[in-house]
């Protein structure tokens, strides 16, 4: 259970104590914080329906379980990809959003306001899939073996969890629940999710050299828009 109490920590704001270390194969835990905000997400719709109340009761609540790292690396993510080459690490690091990491921000919030409110087919339980889908992806990004020098976050967690081995469990979690859920559809939406979301990954290693915490943590947002498009998209032929 230490890795599973490491990926609390390292993913979530519930108090969990100090972490003194990285213990093995906390990436295989992803799967316990993507399944907290999966339950955030279930609550939302179940109380609320496909409406727009609904979907910032969602994020709303998702971003207090995080502390809103997600929202963040998106937009500094493409707030350093705006700047000069030689300054995307100074902006990646500065505090506050510019202009173009809110432009993301603003095109990320409408993309899931739109589709949760074209979700009325979907049943509750389906909601669960794209939180714990973009936690599955964190931990695949993190066996991209290649680091942003500016990252030592992304550097410790990626040397000392065994990310190769460790990320196939939340992978594999993540698919068995989803055809659970709503059958062989889940195939096409989480493999749809790793194309559109892996080209992001590859885009953005190119762009900082290595992966970072900020690439790492926007992956979430962006399968959570994209899982939660193709579930849509979907809908007649997986309900």
């Amino acid at each position: 259970m230490k890795g599973g109490r490491a990926a609390l920590a390292l993913l979530t704001r519930i108090p969990m104590g100090t972490l003194d270390e990285i213990p093995r194969y906390t990436v295989a835990w992803f799967w316990l914080p993507g399944a907290l905000a999966g339950i955030i997400w279930y609550a939302a719709f179940y109380l609320f329906g496909s409406t727009g109340v609904g979907m910032i009761a969602a994020v709303t609540g998702e971003a207090i379980l995080t502390g809103g790292v997600h929202w963040k690396g998106l937009a500094k993510t493409f707030d350093a990809w705006n700047a000069d080459r030689s300054q995307r690490t100074v902006v990646r690091r500065a505090q506050g959003i510019g202009a173009a990491g809110t432009v993301f921000l603003m095109l990320a919030a409408l993309s899931l306001w739109t589709l949760w409110q074209h979700g009325g087919a979907l049943v509750p339980a389906d909601w669960i899939m794209p939180p714990l889908w973009g936690r599955a992806m964190m931990a695949w990004a993190l066996t991209w073996r290649r680091n942003d020098a500016s990252s030592p976050f992304y550097g410790k967690l990626a040397a000392g969890s065994h990310n190769g081995a460790g990320a196939w469990v939340p992978l594999l979690l993540a698919l068995v629940l989803g055809t659970l859920d709503f059958g062989f559809g889940a195939v096409n939406v989480f493999g749809g999710s790793l194309v559109l979301v892996g080209f992001f990954l590859w885009w953005g290693s190119r762009v900082f050299k290595g992966m970072n915490e900020d690439l790492l943590f926007a992956s979430a947002l962006l399968t959570e828009v994209a899982s939660l498009y193709l579930m849509v998209a979907m809908t007649p032929r997986i309900v």
